[in-house]
């Protein structure tokens, strides 16, 4: 049986994707059914959004960072045991790295998903006949489900948008009202994490709005079917907890050739000694931004065991230190009065043992972290350098660092900016138009950091890249 699944698309950012999707995933939740939630592209914290409300851990769909074979198998996997999936896509339709290469509409045609379009109607009636059109002839390998209208003024309004949808051969599957009480609060670099603010309010208003005005069972028709009643949940605690979220490309033991394949480098099953090695990863409200597949890999390879370097006072026992990104600017004062804890990721370090730092956790591994208004607050002092918000500047896109055995591949994001940086200069680092990039890459006995949020999620990435590190 066909198990309905659709992506949620739209004309441009800033369209209410996000909100109508983790609307979408409430309101299919709320039948009983198991959704399994997708994210095109390499944003962290929608997932963690999806995967408050489903109970499922959210995974990434991304062609840069990734190889087509991984995402196929990443997305048929987690789908063996859900009854629905809900993709979210990433800015426009056809926005992607070189075109429309890595795009959400890639990603559509990758897995032959059919798209429902989300249009912001705020300003528009009639006028949306003619764009509706051109999305939905201007690729033939896009199956166009239908069309949702987002912040219409009423049941006149959506008349107008509804002859339009029609008349341009889109099925109009109905609409969110215009609704000041759903304005989600974001944040420089996105929105609130899960549990912040009145997240969870707001997604629950957006799933009574879905359910009153929004066809979900013609969407869930034209999406491949209605699911079947055995992947409804299996206990009353609203959620469907999926054993394969515990089950990753990692750990599957036959995997054919065509999965181990990278465009990015070899990362072929190199050999790895150690099965056991002991993972500290950080997790708290300072550090998060982590990629479901990469946490899956990490825990084919050893024991993962979870601390605050706000609140803890002593780190795990461990061979690794993984310090992901997150907002450690937010939490400055926080972090850098916890003393005890910035000593024992000092030593550790000294002792060569092994850190992977990405963004916020490099910038923790720094001399300090400076604040927009000037104040500062000591760090780990792993590194000279120091992180400044007095003149922030975006940073983002997708980078390539060639110089190991090997090139990494992943994401950078943030607006800060280093001071007294000095930087390794046998790594080159390429956006993904192979421009030259300025992002430096740190290395100090066993660390590794830099700006980027690895993708590490293939097999044989995450082992070859410890392997490195470790230095085994």
């Amino acid at each position: 049986m066909t198990k309905p699944t659709f992506l949620i698309a739209a004309p441009k950012s800033n369209s209410g994707k996000t909100l109508i999707t983790l609307g979408l995933i409430k309101a299919i939740s709320d039948q009983g059914y198991c959704v399994q939630p997708f994210k095109c592209g390499p944003d962290y914290i929608d997932p963690m959004h999806h995967t408050a409300i489903a109970g499922r851990s959210s995974y990434n769909l991304d062609l840069w960072m990734s190889s087509e074979s991984h995402v196929k198998s990443i997305f048929h996997s987690q789908m063996k045991d859900a009854g629905v999936g809900v993709v979210e896509g990433v800015m426009g339709l056809f926005d992607g790295a070189r075109k429309d290469e890595g795009s959400s509409a890639a990603i559509a045609r990758l897995l032959d998903v059919p798209v429902v379009l989300v249009v912001d109607a705020s300003s528009v009636a009639y006028s949306v006949a003619p764009l509706l059109y051109g999305f939905k002839h201007f690729d033939r390998g896009i199956r166009l489900a239908g069309v949702i209208f987002n912040k219409v003024a009423g049941d006149s309004h959506y008349q107008f948008l509804k002859e339009a949808a029609e008349d341009s051969g889109v099925k109009a599957l109905g609409y969110v009202p215009r609704d000041k009480a759903l304005a989600i609060d974001d944040r420089h670099l996105g929105l609130h994490m899960p549990g912040e603010g009145k997240e969870a309010e707001i997604v629950k208003k957006a799933a009574d709005l879905i359910k009153e005005h929004v066809l979900v069972p013609a969407l869930l028709e034209a999406a491949g079917g209605v699911p079947g009643e055995n992947t409804k949940h299996p206990d009353s605690s609203g959620f469907c907890h999926s054993e394969r979220s515990e089950e990753s490309l990692c750990q599957q033991s036959s995997l054919p050739q065509s999965v181990r394949n990278n465009k990015c480098g070899d990362f072929g099953e190199a050999s790895f000694e150690s099965q056991n090695l002991k993972i500290a990863i950080a997790s708290d409200k300072a550090f998060n931004f982590t990629y479901q597949a990469n946490l899956d890999c990490l825990k084919a390879l050893g024991t993962l065991e979870y601390f605050s370097p706000i609140s803890d006072k002593n780190l795990p026992d461990a061979d690794l230190i993984w310090l992901p990104g997150g907002y450690p600017e937010l939490f400055a004062g926080e972090l850098s009065k916890n003393r005890l804890m910035l000593s024992a990721i000092r030593k550790f370090a000294e002792s060569g043992k092994a850190i992977v730092a990405e963004c916020g956790g490099m910038m923790y591994l720094g001399k300090e972290i400076i604040l927009k208004d000037g104040s500062s607050f000591p760090m780990a002092g792993v590194f000279d350098f120091s992180t400044s918000f007095k003149d922030m500047k975006l940073h983002l896109g997708y980078r390539e660092v060639s110089g190991e055995p090997f090139s990494l591949r992943g994401h950078e994001f943030h607006y800060s900016e280093l001071l007294n940086a000095c930087t390794t200069p046998e790594y080159v680092v390429k956006s993904a138009r192979g421009k030259q990039i300025e992002m430096p890459v740190f290395r100090h006995k066993g660390v590794w950091a830099s700006y980027m949020h690895l993708y590490l999620g293939e097999p044989g990435r995450m082992k070859r890249f410890l392997k490195l590190v470790l230095g085994d």
